[in-house]
């Protein structure tokens, strides 16, 4: 068996007046316990998600290597987005080319990928196999769906996404002398819709991120409304209806319709459901009585009479937001007792500060 590892190889020259970056993106070949080939990285992506100049030198070579009689040209992940590295490739004996890869999702990625994939394949007359990462890494996400292709682009293997799975892509020798894949329509995986794939994205980023930060299970404000609702059922869906506790915050504000929503939403989902009430610690923490009077409002804000429904709005917003930050106080207790990752949804400005309606 020969098998492909990628890794990072050599390291930098220093001195008292300057440093030489000479660290590869690299994988190496593998057989019978030997390293047979090691290959550098020469596309570097410096945008988005990716920071690899910064950590890396452009690798200068290219590696071809044999396996089961046929010779495989090897690119890593950013290689195939352009032309040089797989023309290489090919000038120096490879029948197939094959690219090892780390490539973030986002909303159509996928078939974006496949596109572009399937020119490469046709630009340098070679079928080209697609060895896709699945899993989360702190907020970025791989999708998998690894792929085999035709020299002239057609689909001839794809595995499911966002699912681990051990998938083959036979070669055959063609009549003209070349390798091509042999045709198995039941080895591509049904499509997707976007709504569908987004969702496994989100289960799969949440299920790896507590998975790989060894929380046990997860603990959730739900306030009734849609945005605690849509939080709720991914996490199921990530760890098991046993691994959520879902905790209903009542305040002065919380209106009867979000008790009877976010019972139901627990109801539903089978989770162990809790209501601690956040009144007392809101009205303290809500200031002195002749501190918040509408006279002394006035007083201290003039044009508070001028526009009075106005600031009354804005009095309302900052008593909303203060129940948030009450919610947080009762959430960060239970999380640490229990080891539990804290879910969270909330508007933008409040992940700054670590609160929200689901801290």
């Amino acid at each position: 068996m020969v098998v492909v590892v990628g890794h990072p190889t050599g390291g930098s020259l220093r001195s008292r007046s300057v440093a030489v970056q000479m660290r590869h993106n690299a994988a190496s070949v593998i057989k019978e316990g030997r390293i047979l080939e090691t290959y550098a990285k020469r596309e570097l992506p410096n945008y988005q998600v990716f920071d690899e100049r910064r950590y890396f030198t452009p690798g200068q070579g290219t590696c071809v290597f044999e396996a089961g009689g046929v010779s495989v040209g090897l690119l890593i992940c950013e290689d195939a987005w352009f032309d040089q590295p797989a023309e290489l490739a090919r000038e120096s004996g490879a029948e197939v080319i094959a690219v090892i890869n780390a490539s973030p999702y986002h909303v159509g990625k996928e078939g974006e990928r496949v596109a572009r994939m399937a020119d490469r394949a046709r630009a340098v007359g070679l079928p080209l196999v697609y060895a896709h990462l699945v899993g989360g890494q702190d907020e970025v996400v791989f999708d998998g769906a690894s792929f085999a292709l035709q020299a002239d682009g057609v689909l001839a293997m794809q595995a499911a996404s966002f699912r681990e799975d051990v998938v083959f892509a036979q070669l055959e020798r063609t009549p003209q002398g070349g390798v091509g894949f042999v045709a198995d329509p039941a080895a591509i995986a049904p499509p997707r819709d976007a709504e569908a794939q987004l969702w496994d994205a989100l289960v799969l980023g949440v299920r790896d991120y507590i998975g790989t930060n060894g929380f046990p299970s997860a603990i959730l404000g739900l306030s009734g409304g849609i945005d605690s609702a849509l939080v709720l059922a991914i996490a199921v869906d990530a760890l098991g209806r046993d691994k959520v506790r879902a905790v209903m915050m009542p305040s002065p504000y919380t209106a009867d319709i979000s008790w009877i929503d976010a019972r139901e939403m627990a109801g539903r989902l089978g989770v162990r459901y809790d209501e601690i009430s956040i009144k007392h610690t809101f009205e303290s923490f809500k200031g002195r009585p002749e501190d918040t009077a509408e006279e002394n409002i006035q007083a201290a804000h003039p044009w508070h009479a001028a526009d009075g429904p106005v600031e009354q709005v804005r009095l309302d917003r900052a008593h909303h937001r203060q129940q948030e930050r009450d919610g947080h106080r009762l959430l960060h207790p239970l999380r640490r007792h229990g080891g539990r990752f804290r879910g969270h949804q909330g508007p933008a400005q409040d992940h700054g500060v670590r609160i929200g309606a689901l801290a």
